[in-house]
């Protein structure tokens, strides 16, 4: 019917204008506010955002105090996002899932790891995982990652990953302290 056909076309057009949106900031980041802050503030306040997600349970010790790092809050605080929300949809929905951020400083870069028990990557999905546009979910638009590496890089840092198959995987952050 003409409704129907009508109603397929608003989905595909809100559809395509999020596509657009995404490049579009993936494009052209918002202009950074570097402030000094401490790490571990920008990733409890994420931690609090996720912890009533049913299924998984976060884990962190009570070393996640202090380290002074030159970045912008507010764009480190979407790469934990991001990190989080690949993490929590990689658990099987059957399984108790379990993510575990731990950090140390290290000479003069804090390294945050953010562990996960989903279901891990193929090496296909490895290979492509900081790809703009690749995702392995049907929502989406597979720039999370992207976005997030670029963030870190601008603050002068790195992002790096292990995953096995059927085990989980472990982000690992490092950004330089102050």
């Amino acid at each position: 019917t003409f409704k129907r056909v009508t109603e397929i076309l608003i989905e595909q057009i809100d559809s395509l204008s999020r596509l657009a949106t995404e490049f579009s900031s993936f494009a052209k980041m918002p202009t950074d506010l570097f402030v000094d802050c401490r790490i571990d503030v920008i990733l409890l306040s994420t931690i609090h955002l996720f912890e009533q997600s049913e299924n998984v349970e976060f884990t962190y010790g009570k070393n996640l105090k202090g380290a002074i790092v030159h970045t912008d809050p507010d764009q480190m605080g979407r790469v934990f996002t991001n990190i989080f929300k690949n993490a929590i949809q990689s658990i099987p929905e059957e399984s108790e899932g379990i993510i575990d951020i731990s950090y140390s400083v290290v000479g003069n870069e804090v390294i945050i790891s953010i562990k996960d028990n989903g279901g891990g990557m193929s090496d296909e999905t490895k290979a492509k995982i900081f790809v703009p546009s690749f995702s392995t979910k049907n929502s989406g638009m597979g720039l999370g990652l992207a976005i997030s590496k670029k963030i870190i890089e601008n603050s002068q840092g790195k992002i790096w990953f292990t995953s096995e198959e059927g085990k989980g995987s472990t982000f690992f952050v490092s950004l330089p302290v102050k």
